[in-house]
């Protein structure tokens, strides 16, 4: 169990890097802007009994994508260090 305590705390070192990364990027400045952009459109469309309900599906909606999104590219992870175990790298 140790091991794998390890692994996380590795595999979140990564994440939190690469996040870093990300959001020092042009790339998330640009979907940072897009991001007000869709919620002036909403916010223009919808009435105000419906946002905080569109709100909360979407944010749902983030949360199940974005745990998918890192538990594949944990895996994606575990087995590239396992490759490079077998290929005695490491």
């Amino acid at each position: 169990m140790y091991r794998m305590e390890e692994w996380d705390d590795f595999l979140d070192a990564l994440y939190l890097r690469a996040m870093k990364t990300l959001k020092t990027s042009q790339i998330f400045e640009y979907q940072q802007e897009r991001q007000k952009q869709r919620e002036a459109l909403l916010g223009n469309i919808l009435i105000s009994a419906d946002k905080p309900i569109l709100e909360e599906i979407f944010v749902e909606m983030w949360a199940d994508e974005e745990y998918r999104l890192r538990s594949l590219y944990q895996q994606g992870y575990k087995d590239c260090i396992a490759i490079l175990k077998a290929l005695a790298v490491f």
